[in-house]
């Protein structure tokens, strides 16, 4: 969790909600070291941009396959978080 002091006092900072879970791994040098090279691999590799890019080809792609396919409702997401809504054809008869 990374967090301002203003936000982590109003969240978890009082005696009446300290019993709420922060984090598994606070104060812990290694996870913290862990973290900080996960972040500066994302950077330098510009994952970020990569997964807009490649989101882009996967909702163009499923776009094709709803045009196709009524078994596809809506296609919607952001990178490579993509959700797709399926239902029932209208072609296939109840019961």
């Amino acid at each position: 969790m990374v967090t301002s002091r203003e936000i982590h006092d109003k969240a978890v900072g009082t005696l009446e909600r300290c019993y709420v879970h922060q984090s598994t791994f606070g104060r812990n040098r290694l996870s913290m070291a862990a973290g900080l090279a996960t972040l500066r691999i994302i950077e330098r590799d510009r994952l970020v941009e990569h997964a807009a890019r490649m989101g882009g080809v996967l909702l163009d792609g499923l776009a094709e396959l709803q045009q196709r396919h009524e078994l596809i409702g809506e296609v919607r997401g952001r990178g490579l978080m993509i959700g797709i809504e399926l239902r029932a054809p209208s072609s296939r008869s109840p019961g």
